[in-house]
């Protein structure tokens, strides 16, 4: 679930056995990220696996394409601003600057940062004696192959072919060790509070109660104005893409937006478009971490009603707050003013969690909040969750 911000490259570079398979598998969990690997190329490719059964020699002809083939894939990754994580040896000097000179075409090179996995030799191989997976050459043991090519890279390091990341390459580099701290991936430990929005957030969005309200907006709209359903709407989009906010543009058209939408939660039917929800429900119940609600155009009442509907106590929440209480509707700054101001806590202990990056992932982040986006993608946001259910598991 976890995501860092902006599309990056994290490359391994280490001995065979040493632990970089896990650690870049852990990684791309972490950070959402793609994991690619140089073994997995050459078993699909090139019909063979690690310590490969066509020879040494054949792996070292093939090395290149392997590599060319893996900055391949990564930069089609990078170019849909995507992360990436490479599993690969990376030892070689040459192999490193290609990487740069192939990686940078597409993403800026101080989001190059290859992820140093020095395990000393001697503990390496106690790991590789009590392996025991099956090993493309029946003439020796998994751990006789290991010892036979790491002797031919240690024998390259000693020639100086192989080499481990230097200042004078002029890359970034991270000791596998600091690998957390340059993630970041510890702040939500500090999180004290999760601020939630509640229309498409703690309950999914209805494609029909979405219609049925677009439908409104739009009557109530070319009503107002005089204009035809047709304008109504084509203007309608133009202004909720300017101001970022569907209520705020109803006021601009002179229709209360508040009481819009007001006036939509107290008339419909809420339980034929707000589903039950007992796992969130008994998660809320039990969360060890504060939780609060904003939500933009509804009463206290409103927010009541949808929460007894999914089966969630409002007595669960340290504080609900609405854009009817405070006079000002999301992304206005003022809302995540209020937000700290009645928490009492810094913004960077606030994770806001929302469904839409206008109106709840920017402002909250623009004040110094934590983020979490919901039920989509962002790439803006800090963390990225399937549903509401995932980011309480998280924080408890």
């Amino acid at each position: 679930m976890r995501k860092i911000k902006e599309k990056s490259a994290f490359i391994l570079v280490g001995m065979p056995g040493s632990g970089k398979s896990t650690l870049a598998k852990k990684i791309s969990k972490r950070i959402n990220a793609h994991y690619l690997s140089s073994d997995e190329i050459r078993n699909k490719i090139f019909k063979s696996i690690r310590y490969d059964n066509q020879g040494d020699d054949a792996v070292n002809k093939i090395r290149k394409k392997v590599h060319s083939i893996l900055f391949d894939q990564a930069n089609k990754l990078l170019l849909k601003g995507e992360k990436v994580v490479i599993d690969a040896t990376h030892l070689d000097p040459k192999t490193r600057s290609l990487a740069v000179q192939s990686l940078s075409k597409v993403v800026d090179k101080n989001k190059i940062y290859f992820v140093i996995v020095s395990t000393p030799h001697d503990e390496i191989d106690k790991r590789m004696q009590k392996r025991t997976e099956p090993h493309a050459k029946k003439s020796e043991s998994l751990y006789e192959g290991w010892k036979r090519i790491t002797s031919y890279f240690l024998r390259d390091f000693d020639s100086g072919k192989l080499k481990w990341p230097t200042k004078e390459e002029d890359i970034d580099y991270i000791e596998s060790k600091d690998i957390e701290k340059h993630l970041n991936l510890n702040w939500h430990n500090k999180i004290k509070l999760l601020c939630w929005d509640l229309d498409g957030t703690l309950y999914p969005e209805n494609l029909n109660l979405k219609k049925h309200i677009n439908d409104l907006i739009i009557d109530s709209v070319a009503l107002k104005n005089n204009w035809t359903n047709k304008v109504a709407e084509q203007k309608i989009k133009q202004k909720v893409l300017e101001m970022k906010s569907t209520t705020k543009s109803l006021d601009y058209f002179g229709v209360d937006g508040t009481q819009f939408f007001i006036n939509i939660w107290e008339t419909i039917d809420l339980g034929l478009y707000i589903q039950k929800n007992k796992k969130l429900s008994k998660l809320f119940k039990e969360s060890k971490i504060k939780n609060s609600i904003f939500t933009n155009s509804n009463t206290l009442n409103n927010v009541k009603a949808k929460l007894k509907i999914i089966g969630i106590n409002p007595k669960d929440f340290s504080f609900i707050m609405t854009s009817t209480q405070i006079g000002f509707t999301k992304p206005d700054k003022k809302v995540f003013e209020a937000i700290i101001k009645k928490s009492g806590l810094k913004p960077s202990e606030i994770l806001y969690v929302g469904d839409r990056d206008s109106v709840d992932i920017l402002p909250a982040r623009n004040i110094g909040m934590k983020t979490c986006m919901v039920r989509n993608f962002s790439n803006h946001a800090d963390i990225c969750a399937k549903n509401p259910e995932e980011v309480l598991e998280l924080f408890n």
